[in-house]
């Protein structure tokens, strides 16, 4: 099975609840007549020198270090659909892991193979199932925002008077919300205004910070006016303000050390992967960062939960947790290097056709920025706006 879709679609996120069903499976459960153990895989596979099997196995016998694991029992367990196997974001992994991912099945049977990726990949010797989560537009939004208020809001709060008390409890409220939502999503054009496809993690974050204004006495017109907005306030509500937390980092110079980080996970492919801490570190530096035991911006950042931290030899590899806080980040980095020169702008635009997810990052952030700067609305040579 491969689960297919741009970052932020919840891919993740729904590879692990297959992996939860499938723990507890059984008969009239849907998934099969028996229980399968998941191993979650999120590395750098290689066939001599890290095959799958091997890793899986190393997985198995960490987590149970009293038992031994017979090489005939185990290529059983993976023959038999006794382990789920979950690959998790092959599609950033490099090219020789996902050409080995593309031929396992020359040397190796796995009976339940679960892989999380932004394209698809054909796999030689057995057809694939694809689950495609579907991104969010005005449609769709209504009905997923509400769901998140319903989980939101399970516990209800009581006012001064003691009386039971809910924010977004009444539908006006709910369409009130929706409305300044889907305004997130517009996008300027020569035909007018359109919707941009929106994956669900903005939304889950815009509806949580709407609940926690509300629980809080504040009001509705000081949510996010803008989908960039909405990552920004999420990096700022992680940040912490104590300037005696470890690695402290003010919201201004945090916000400028994501956008560089930002920019080096996109790399020239405009697409969020791994980067080696080194760069990262080398980048901060060239910015006028100052970087040292004490006081580490990415190690800042990793105990927010806005970086993933994974030794890799002599060096640490580091990724966003949130694929689109990658994008968008990268994405005002280059709409303060562009600001209102048009053929900067396009010149972006062009190099990243490849990358949609961060087009559509670049572009709402472009009218965001433009919007609270002033810009006048650039054109580009053949007359065409750059929306």
């Amino acid at each position: 099975m491969q689960i297919v879709g741009p970052g932020g679609a919840g891919k993740t996120t729904l590879a692990r609840q297959i992996g939860q069903w499938a723990f507890q499976n059984g008969p009239g459960t849907g998934l099969g007549d028996h229980p399968m153990l998941p191993v979650w895989v999120d590395e750098e596979l290689h066939p001599e020198k890290n095959p799958l099997p091997a890793v899986v196995k190393g997985k198995l016998l960490a987590a149970l270090p009293d038992q031994e694991i017979e090489d005939d029992l185990f290529s059983a367990l993976l023959k038999k659909q006794r382990l789920l196997v979950f690959v998790d974001r092959l599609s950033e992994r490099s090219p020789v892991t996902q050409r080995y991912i593309e031929t396992i099945y020359r040397s190796v049977r796995i009976g339940c193979l679960v892989l999380t990726s932004r394209t698809p990949l054909t796999i030689d010797g057995s057809q694939s199932v694809c689950i495609y989560p579907q991104p969010l537009n005005s449609a769709t939004l209504l009905n997923f925002m509400t769901g998140l208020l319903a989980v939101f809001l399970t516990d209800a709060s009581h006012d001064e008077l003691g009386r039971r008390t809910k924010p977004f409890s009444s539908i006006q409220e709910q369409l009130k919300l929706g409305e300044r939502l889907a305004a997130l999503i517009r996008l300027r054009t020569q035909e007018g205004e359109e919707d941009v496809p929106l994956v669900p993690l903005p939304v889950r974050l815009f509806v949580e910070q709407a609940v926690r204004l509300l629980q809080t006495g504040s009001e509705l017109n000081e949510l996010p006016r803008s989908l960039p907005d909405v990552y920004l306030r999420h990096l700022r509500q992680v940040n912490p303000e104590d300037p005696s937390a470890q690695h402290f980092l003010d919201k201004d110079r945090m916000l400028k050390v994501a956008k560089i980080l930002g920019k080096t996970a996109v790399g020239k492919d405009y697409v969020p992967k791994e980067f080696s801490r080194n760069d990262a570190i080398a980048e901060l530096k060239a910015a006028g960062e100052v970087v040292s035991a004490s006081s580490d911006p990415t190690v800042r950042l990793r105990m927010n939960g806005v970086l993933l931290e994974k030794p890799e030899g002599i060096d640490t590899r580091l990724r966003f947790a949130l694929d689109p806080v990658a994008e968008f980040l990268a994405a005002a980095a280059y709409a303060e290097e562009c600001g209102s020169d048009t053929d900067q702008w396009n010149k972006v635009l062009s190099q990243s056709t490849h990358a949609p997810e961060f087009q559509i990052a670049l572009k709402l952030t472009r009218e965001a920025y433009g919007k609270a700067r002033g810009w006048a609305e650039p054109q580009s040579p053949q007359g065409t706006t750059v929306a």
